[in-house]
């Protein structure tokens, strides 16, 4: 297996941590691990990344560079998770 990219790393290391005592920066942390793999794809794949388009955005970029089309409704738990205060 390919050795992972830095950044996924390093949002698997800071997810570990606080899952127990800090929850909501778990779920915050997975979030940018969702983020950063979407924009690990497009790059790996020779696309460009939109720096300003939102995570959503993102995961369906990424399932279509991935061909994974039909799975565009996993990003919208996210994007509840998003809204909340």
């Amino acid at each position: 297996m390919a050795e992972l990219p830095s950044a996924i790393r390093e949002h698997l290391d800071r997810i570990q941590r606080p899952v127990i005592d800090d929850p909501a920066l778990a779920i915050g942390s997975a979030k940018e691990l969702i983020e950063s793999t979407a924009k690990v794809v497009l790059t790996e794949r020779g696309l460009l990344v939109d720096e300003k388009a939102d995570v959503p955005a993102l995961i369906r970029q990424a399932q279509q560079a991935l061909g994974l089309q039909d799975l565009t409704r996993v990003a919208e738990p996210l994007h509840r998770v998003r809204r909340r205060p």
